[in-house]
């Protein structure tokens, strides 16, 4: 998780060497969850949305 420095929406590279294939950012009391587009549809990024978040909530 990271702190939004630029615009969301940027593309996610999968011949990148990053580790994963979404990111997670915030911004004042907003949560960012963008995915690339072969991993999930909107219903698993929400999923997988409240289960990170309840974890981390707590």
């Amino acid at each position: 998780m990271e702190r939004e420095a630029v615009c969301p929406c940027r593309y996610i590279d999968p011949h990148s060497h990053q580790l994963f294939l979404f990111r997670v950012s915030y911004f004042e009391r907003k949560i960012n969850l963008e995915v690339f587009h072969a991993l999930t549809d909107g219903l698993g990024g929400m999923n997988f949305l409240k289960a990170w978040s309840a974890s981390i909530c707590g």
